[in-house]
């Protein structure tokens, strides 16, 4: 569950980029931890329509044209998210996919995430939910 800070945060973006409560477009979330979807979910849902995966063959399976983002863990049970990046990109090569993973940015992991072309790099637990939104939605409109 948010705390009071990014509940604050969450209101804050509202204000600064004059949202409504519209959606701004569908993205995807693919981990297979079901806590973090949770999370991800309860910060983004008001801005976006949220859809979820837990694997891989999911992901592959559930997205078309109209996901715009893809939000990817990177460490999966079966095929990781380097493997699920290039197979998402073959199917939608115009999607953007932002990696979500533990890995910090000097970690081997985090380094290998360089050669893909990703749309950006979020390590759990170092952002806050209003940078988040704010950088989902730009691109969203570029």
């Amino acid at each position: 569950m948010n705390t009071f800070n990014e509940l604050e945060q969450i209101l804050e973006i509202r204000e600064v980029f004059h949202l409504k409560k519209e959606k701004r477009g569908k993205l995807l979330i693919v981990d297979d931890n079901f806590e973090i979807i949770y999370a991800l979910e309860e910060i983004l849902k008001e801005y976006f329509e949220v859809l979820n995966a837990h694997s891989c063959e999911d992901a592959v399976q559930m997205l078309d044209n109209s996901i715009k983002i893809v939000i990817l863990d990177i460490k999966m049970w079966g095929k990781d998210g380097f493997e699920t990046f290039s197979l998402l990109k073959n199917k939608c090569p115009g999607v953007k996919i932002v990696f979500h993973s533990a890995y910090p940015g000097n970690n081997l992991n985090a380094l290998k995430a360089e050669f893909f072309s990703h749309s950006g790099y979020y390590t759990k637990g170092e952002y806050k939910s209003k940078d988040l939104i704010y950088d989902l939605i730009k691109l969203l409109e570029e």
